[in-house]
């Protein structure tokens, strides 16, 4: 019977291919640190999936996992996503709303299709991920987060 992917992990996949067995193991390594891990690969390949395992193989395993694909946005909705907004920010905006980051707390944030992000959402996301600081849209607070 298959897991659903809240439940899976890093031990539940099973492979033949020596290079995805040695990926499993990086995987393995990478759970049992804090580190922000980049996963590469074309459409199709397991991202999610691994994402997922490591999520759940981790100590962050009982926090919240919270995904996000990034294609096809504008950066203001990608800020207002991932960031959140305070009220009256732009028209329509009747309450402050968490981002992504702020959903995500002490757990993990999958950001899937990253590359096609504008190089301005990019360093935005870096910083969040360097210093565990960002604002929300029109907001002069700093909000700190947590998050792989």
């Amino acid at each position: 019977m298959l897991r659903p992917l809240s439940k899976l992990k890093i031990e539940d996949i099973a492979t033949t291919n020596p290079a995805m067995a040695r990926c499993l193991k990086l995987a393995q390594l990478a759970a049992t640190s804090d580190v922000p891990v980049v996963l590469l690969g074309e459409t199709g390949t397991g991202k999610t999936l691994l994402a997922h395992a490591i999520h759940n193989s981790s100590g962050r395993a009982e926090r919240p996992f919270v995904a996000f694909n990034a294609s096809a946005m504008s950066d203001t909705l990608i800020e207002s996503q991932l960031f959140g907004h305070e009220r009256g920010a732009f028209t329509g905006a009747q309450s402050t709303v968490n981002g992504k980051f702020e959903l995500a707390s002490q757990g993990t944030l999958f950001l899937d299709e990253i590359a096609d992000m504008s190089p301005l959402a990019q360093v935005k996301i870096l910083r969040v991920l360097e210093y565990g600081e960002f604002e929300r849209v029109v907001s002069e607070h700093m909000l700190t987060c947590c998050v792989r």
